[in-house]
């Protein structure tokens, strides 16, 4: 087998193991939208939007009663000019299948208006939700309590973004067992995992049953925590940990979180709300719903002929012919007379302890300042700041997409480390301005508060973009001797889904609680954004004091020895 290192095989596989993550990333956003919008009965004009959305938010389509006729086409020829219009109209309306009203089932909307104030409306056992922001027909306030349908609570939510890192969190620890066979086996459980997850997803959609779309989720997970640790050392044994590869994984991660907001976007059905709208006035819902699902199916399939092309790792290929491989090589693999000299100290587990603390640092640093929340709920962020949801959606996950290629070539002339400080001080410095005009008073005129907010949101994620991400798998990668290489990426790994979870599961949670009885969301957003802030500041000043120096800092620094070395001899 060959030991030479395949720049191509490493960009395919770091690149499609992010991509699939980043689909099945993106897609949440859509499908709690998807879910939002065809449970409001109320809003579908189209009979054949209502009944397309009756399987998801339980609808009732009630035709008009058509208006009595004072005159039939008989009495034609004592009739005025107005009378014969009143029997055109008339025949009119009983023919079109859309003259009627869609409704919630079982008179929902009458039984929640009963409820006058927040507190009775939120303990209803009807599903009721307090609408602070309805206004009447002329304009004014007119808090309102109104049915949600089949639209997920915050606790349902929650855990259909949660039950997916945790898959991931699962799937992470499951990776070193894996990597021992090799990294290309390894590549192909992982896409079983993805494959499988994708199919439960698709059949919970088609029987509406959220038990079996969150299965899908835990599913899908695993093959994305897989994933995330054969992609990042794939790329790293085979082409160097400072090159633009080592980058791809983050880079088709937002590249498919752009492209599930593109499919949500160009597959919106909320578009199917009135009659002769596309897809056939909402008749044909669930097939875009399984378009937008299995479109990620698809990111998924490709893995498969990477894995078929692509050779053994070095580090693999090294371990099974120690004697082929050549002084390079053995570089890569053993490093420094120091390394070799700790991985004879000590079991691998009580060697990583060290570890701990700088590992929990840098994945705070990473998730706990929010990025989660902005990618998962990102519609009901924009939505807040004055935005149409899945449009919203749509401009930060392009946003996200166009800003990350910078990171290919500053990771390139800057170290990671340094380049991963900078933007992680950026994230946690976004956190506080978003907070500004997301509370409510602090900035009264409304444009001005919600242009601030987007610059805010767009500032985060650019910096998360160009550095905390890309930067993160390097660093994952690097940060331990090669003899601990796989477990101390894998720890990593698991310790920022761990995070991960809590923040895909606390973001709904703590927006509900901050905004309080009158569910004043702006409110909830606003303090939320500032506990990530909290969090942030924490992380990194325990990162700045206590992350050791990198493995390639000890490589750069070996290298010119030995260049000093020749040149004098």
């Amino acid at each position: 087998m060959s030991t030479q290192s395949s720049p191509l095989a490493a960009a395919l596989v770091n690149g499609n193991c992010g991509l699939a993550f980043g689909y099945a990333i993106g897609i949440f956003a859509v499908i709690n939208t998807y879910q939002t919008d065809l449970s409001a009965c109320d809003k579908f004009t189209a009979k054949s939007a209502c009944d397309g959305a009756n399987y998801i938010g339980k609808c009732e389509w009630i035709p008009n009663k058509p208006s009595p006729k004072k005159h039939s086409v008989s009495d034609f020829d004592s009739m005025t000019s107005g009378d014969i219009f009143e029997v055109l109209a008339a025949g009119k309306n009983n023919s079109d299948e859309n003259d009627g009203t869609c409704v919630y089932a079982n008179d929902a909307k009458a039984k929640c208006a009963k409820h006058k104030t927040s507190g009775p409306c939120a303990s209803a056992p009807e599903k009721c939700a307090w609408n602070k922001d309805h206004k009447d027909a002329e304009g004014k306030a007119d808090p309102i309590c109104e049915p949600t349908g089949e639209k997920w609570s915050a606790v349902p939510v929650g855990l259909y973004s949660t039950l997916f890192v945790i898959g991931c969190t699962l799937g992470g620890p499951l990776a070193p067992m894996l990597l021992g066979k090799g990294r290309r086996p390894t590549l192909g459980v992982m896409g079983v995992f993805n494959l499988v997850g994708q199919v439960m997803l698709s059949v919970g959609w088609h029987y509406n049953s959220y038990a079996v779309q969150v299965i899908g989720r835990v599913l899908g997970g695993v093959g994305s925590g897989i994933a995330c640790v054969v992609g990042p050392i794939y790329a790293e044994e085979m082409q160097g940990r400072h090159t633009w590869i080592g980058c791809l994984f983050q880079l088709g991660c937002v590249f498919g979180i752009a492209l599930a907001a593109v499919m949500g976007a160009a597959l919106d059905p909320s578009t199917a709300l009135s009659p002769g709208s596309r897809f056939g006035g909402g008749a044909h819902t669930q097939a875009v719903l399984q378009g937008t699902i299995h479109f990620g199916t698809f990111l998924i399939l490709i893995i498969f002929p990477v894995i078929f092309i692509a050779p053994e790792s070095l580090q693999k290929a090294a371990t099974a012919e120690d004697d082929e491989a050549t002084s390079v090589n053995k570089q890569q693999i053993d490093i420094t007379k120091a390394e070799e000299e700790e991985a004879a100290q000590g079991s691998k587990g009580k060697q990583i302890l060290k570890y701990l603390i700088p590992i929990i640092a840098v994945c705070g640093a990473q998730q706990l300042t929010g990025i989660n929340a902005i990618m998962n709920y990102a519609p009901e962020i924009m939505k807040n700041a004055g935005v149409k949801p899945l449009i919203g959606n749509l401009y930060v996950m392009l946003w996200n997409f166009i800003v990350t290629p910078i990171s290919i070539p500053l990771v390139s002339r800057v170290k990671p480390k340094k380049i991963y400080y900078i933007c992680a001080s950026l994230v946690t410095v976004a956190c506080f301005l978003t907070f500004i005009p997301s509370y409510p008073g602090i900035i009264t005129n409304k444009d001005a508060s919600n242009a601030v907010n987007l610059l805010a949101i767009f500032f985060f994620v650019a910096a998360f973009a160009i550095g905390v991400g890309p930067c993160f798998f390097i660093l994952a990668a690097d940060m331990f001797p090669k003899h601990l290489q796989d477990l101390g990426t894998s720890i990593t790994i698991t310790v920022t889904m761990t995070f991960n979870v809590i923040i895909n599961f606390g973001f709904p949670v703590l927006v509900k609680l901050f905004a309080g009885k009158d569910n004043d969301k702006a409110k909830g957003f606003a303090f939320t954004f500032l506990v990530f802030g909290v969090c942030g500041v924490v992380s990194c000043l325990t990162m700045f004091k206590t992350v050791p120096k990198l493995r390639s800092e000890y490589e750069s620094e070996y290298a010119e020895v030995a260049t000093e070395d020749s040149e004098q001899e």
